[in-house]
Protein backbone atom coordinates (compact mmCIF):
# COMPACT_ATOMS: atom_id res chain seq x y z
CA UNK A 1 0.00 0.00 0.00
CA UNK A 2 1.40 3.43 -0.96
CA UNK A 3 2.36 5.90 1.75
CA UNK A 4 -0.07 8.78 2.20
CA UNK A 5 0.98 12.13 0.68
CA UNK A 6 1.96 14.60 3.35
CA UNK A 7 1.34 18.35 2.97
CA UNK A 8 4.75 20.14 3.26
CA UNK A 9 3.09 22.97 5.18
CA UNK A 10 2.19 20.50 7.90
CA UNK A 11 5.73 19.21 8.32
CA UNK A 12 7.27 20.44 11.59
CA UNK A 13 10.97 20.36 12.47
CA UNK A 14 12.14 17.60 14.69
CA UNK A 15 12.64 18.31 18.32
CA UNK A 16 15.92 20.11 18.97
CA UNK A 17 16.38 21.25 15.38
CA UNK A 18 17.12 24.97 14.75
CA UNK A 19 14.55 26.90 12.70
CA UNK A 20 15.66 28.03 9.26
CA UNK A 21 17.66 31.30 9.34
CA UNK A 22 18.28 33.31 6.12
CA UNK A 23 21.97 33.52 5.25
CA UNK A 24 23.65 36.77 6.22
CA UNK A 25 26.84 36.35 4.23
CA UNK A 26 30.41 36.37 5.46
CA UNK A 27 30.63 38.52 8.64
CA UNK A 28 34.19 39.44 7.70
CA UNK A 29 32.92 41.06 4.49
CA UNK A 30 30.60 43.49 6.36
CA UNK A 31 31.88 47.14 6.69
CA UNK A 32 33.00 48.06 10.18
CA UNK A 33 30.70 50.31 12.19
CA UNK A 34 31.59 54.00 12.15
CA UNK A 35 32.66 54.89 15.70
CA UNK A 36 31.69 58.57 15.08
CA UNK A 37 28.24 57.83 13.65
CA UNK A 38 25.56 59.67 15.58
CA UNK A 39 28.03 61.86 17.53
CA UNK A 40 27.00 65.54 17.85
CA UNK A 41 29.11 68.08 15.91
CA UNK A 42 32.03 69.57 17.73
CA UNK A 43 31.32 72.85 19.51
CA UNK A 44 32.88 75.94 17.86
CA UNK A 45 36.01 77.35 19.42
CA UNK A 46 35.08 80.68 20.95
CA UNK A 47 38.17 82.88 21.18
CA UNK A 48 38.90 85.04 24.19
CA UNK A 49 39.27 87.99 21.80
CA UNK A 50 38.06 88.11 18.22
CA UNK A 51 40.49 89.11 15.47
CA UNK A 52 38.22 90.68 12.86
CA UNK A 53 39.04 92.88 9.85
CA UNK A 54 36.81 95.10 7.76
CA UNK A 55 36.86 94.27 4.04
CA UNK A 56 38.89 96.65 1.90
CA UNK A 57 36.86 99.72 0.99
CA UNK A 58 34.11 98.86 3.46
CA UNK A 59 31.62 101.60 4.27
CA UNK A 60 31.17 100.30 7.81
CA UNK A 61 32.42 102.33 10.73
CA UNK A 62 35.34 100.62 12.53
CA UNK A 63 33.21 100.52 15.67
CA UNK A 64 31.13 97.82 13.94
CA UNK A 65 33.92 95.35 14.70
CA UNK A 66 33.26 95.72 18.42
CA UNK A 67 29.51 95.26 17.91
CA UNK A 68 30.01 92.11 15.83
CA UNK A 69 32.50 90.78 18.38
CA UNK A 70 30.01 91.27 21.21
CA UNK A 71 27.28 89.56 19.20
CA UNK A 72 29.58 86.66 18.30
CA UNK A 73 30.61 86.20 21.94
CA UNK A 74 26.97 86.16 23.02
CA UNK A 75 26.08 83.55 20.38
CA UNK A 76 29.19 81.46 20.93
CA UNK A 77 30.54 81.91 17.41
CA UNK A 78 34.01 81.03 16.23
CA UNK A 79 36.34 83.71 14.92
CA UNK A 80 35.71 82.49 11.36
CA UNK A 81 31.94 82.71 11.77
CA UNK A 82 32.24 86.20 13.27
CA UNK A 83 34.37 87.35 10.33
CA UNK A 84 31.76 86.01 7.91
CA UNK A 85 29.05 87.92 9.79
CA UNK A 86 31.10 91.12 9.52
CA UNK A 87 31.61 90.64 5.79
CA UNK A 88 27.88 90.01 5.23
CA UNK A 89 27.08 93.22 7.09
CA UNK A 90 29.59 95.13 4.99
CA UNK A 91 28.18 93.73 1.75
CA UNK A 92 24.61 94.64 2.78
CA UNK A 93 25.60 98.24 3.55
CA UNK A 94 27.50 98.54 0.26
CA UNK A 95 24.50 97.23 -1.68
CA UNK A 96 22.16 99.68 0.06
CA UNK A 97 24.55 102.58 -0.61
CA UNK A 98 24.82 101.65 -4.28
CA UNK A 99 21.04 101.59 -4.61
CA UNK A 100 20.78 105.01 -2.99
CA UNK A 101 23.42 106.52 -5.29
CA UNK A 102 21.61 105.09 -8.31
CA UNK A 103 18.39 106.70 -7.12
CA UNK A 104 20.14 110.07 -6.63
CA UNK A 105 21.66 109.90 -10.13
CA UNK A 106 18.26 109.16 -11.64
CA UNK A 107 16.73 112.14 -9.81
CA UNK A 108 19.49 114.48 -11.00
CA UNK A 109 19.15 113.25 -14.57
CA UNK A 110 15.43 113.92 -14.33
CA UNK A 111 16.12 117.49 -13.17
CA UNK A 112 18.32 118.13 -16.22
CA UNK A 113 15.59 116.91 -18.56
CA UNK A 114 13.04 119.08 -16.78
CA UNK A 115 15.32 122.11 -17.24
CA UNK A 116 15.83 121.38 -20.93
CA UNK A 117 12.09 121.21 -21.60
CA UNK A 118 11.05 124.05 -19.27
CA UNK A 119 9.23 126.86 -21.10
CA UNK A 120 11.11 129.59 -19.23
CA UNK A 121 14.68 128.33 -18.96
CA UNK A 122 14.79 125.51 -21.50
CA UNK A 123 14.30 125.15 -25.19
CA UNK A 124 16.65 126.72 -27.70
CA UNK A 125 18.02 129.18 -25.10
CA UNK A 126 18.81 126.49 -22.53
CA UNK A 127 22.58 126.36 -23.11
CA UNK A 128 22.90 130.13 -23.13
CA UNK A 129 20.84 130.46 -19.95
CA UNK A 130 22.96 127.87 -18.14
CA UNK A 131 26.19 129.50 -19.30
CA UNK A 132 25.13 132.97 -18.15
CA UNK A 133 23.84 131.59 -14.86
CA UNK A 134 27.16 129.86 -14.26
CA UNK A 135 29.10 133.05 -14.99
CA UNK A 136 26.84 135.06 -12.71
CA UNK A 137 27.51 132.70 -9.81
CA UNK A 138 31.22 132.86 -10.55
CA UNK A 139 31.10 136.65 -10.25
CA UNK A 140 28.78 136.95 -7.25
CA UNK A 141 29.90 134.03 -5.09
CA UNK A 142 32.34 131.47 -6.55
CA UNK A 143 32.00 129.28 -3.44
CA UNK A 144 28.42 128.51 -4.41
CA UNK A 145 29.32 126.59 -7.57
CA UNK A 146 31.14 123.68 -5.84
CA UNK A 147 28.31 123.37 -3.34
CA UNK A 148 25.69 123.23 -6.08
CA UNK A 149 27.74 120.81 -8.18
CA UNK A 150 28.58 118.42 -5.35
CA UNK A 151 25.03 118.33 -4.01
CA UNK A 152 23.54 118.11 -7.49
CA UNK A 153 21.18 120.98 -6.67
CA UNK A 154 22.78 123.00 -9.45
CA UNK A 155 20.64 120.90 -11.83
CA UNK A 156 17.39 121.53 -9.97
CA UNK A 157 14.95 123.44 -12.19
CA UNK A 158 14.04 125.94 -9.48
CA UNK A 159 17.68 126.72 -8.69
CA UNK A 160 18.44 127.23 -12.38
CA UNK A 161 15.28 129.30 -12.79
CA UNK A 162 16.24 131.55 -9.87
CA UNK A 163 19.74 132.24 -11.19
CA UNK A 164 18.49 132.78 -14.75
CA UNK A 165 16.01 135.35 -13.44
CA UNK A 166 18.83 137.06 -11.56
CA UNK A 167 20.74 137.21 -14.82
CA UNK A 168 17.83 139.01 -16.47
CA UNK A 169 17.14 141.30 -13.50
CA UNK A 170 20.75 142.46 -13.19
CA UNK A 171 21.20 142.87 -16.91
CA UNK A 172 24.15 140.49 -16.85
CA UNK A 173 25.40 139.36 -20.24
CA UNK A 174 28.50 137.67 -21.57
CA UNK A 175 30.36 140.99 -21.87
CA UNK A 176 28.64 143.13 -19.25
CA UNK A 177 28.22 142.89 -15.52
CA UNK A 178 28.00 145.35 -12.66
CA UNK A 179 31.19 144.83 -10.68
CA UNK A 180 31.24 146.23 -7.13
CA UNK A 181 33.34 149.39 -7.07
CA UNK A 182 33.33 149.79 -10.87
CA UNK A 183 32.08 152.90 -12.66
CA UNK A 184 28.95 152.65 -14.80
CA UNK A 185 27.96 155.69 -16.86
CA UNK A 186 30.46 157.79 -14.94
CA UNK A 187 28.94 156.89 -11.56
CA UNK A 188 30.85 154.75 -9.12
CA UNK A 189 28.79 151.87 -7.81
CA UNK A 190 28.51 151.08 -4.11
CA UNK A 191 28.86 147.33 -4.48
CA UNK A 192 26.09 144.91 -3.50
CA UNK A 193 23.65 147.75 -2.84
CA UNK A 194 23.62 148.62 -6.55
CA UNK A 195 22.92 145.04 -7.53
CA UNK A 196 20.13 144.93 -4.94
CA UNK A 197 18.74 148.17 -6.34
CA UNK A 198 18.40 146.60 -9.76
CA UNK A 199 16.93 143.43 -8.32
CA UNK A 200 14.53 145.01 -5.80
CA UNK A 201 14.08 148.70 -6.82
CA UNK A 202 10.86 149.21 -4.88
CA UNK A 203 12.41 147.99 -1.65
CA UNK A 204 15.60 150.05 -1.99
CA UNK A 205 13.72 153.28 -2.65
CA UNK A 206 11.77 153.03 0.58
Amino acid sequence: MADPVTDPAQVTPEAGADPAVPPTGDPAAQPPADPKAGDPPAAPIVPEKYELNLPEGSLLDPSTIEKISAYAKEKGLSNEAAQEALERESAAVASHHEAQMKQVEDIRAGWVKDCETDKEIGGENFKQNVELASRLLEKVNPAMKPLLNESGLGNHPEIVRTVVRLVKMTGFSEDQFINPGAKTSGVETNGPEDIAAKMYPSMIRQ
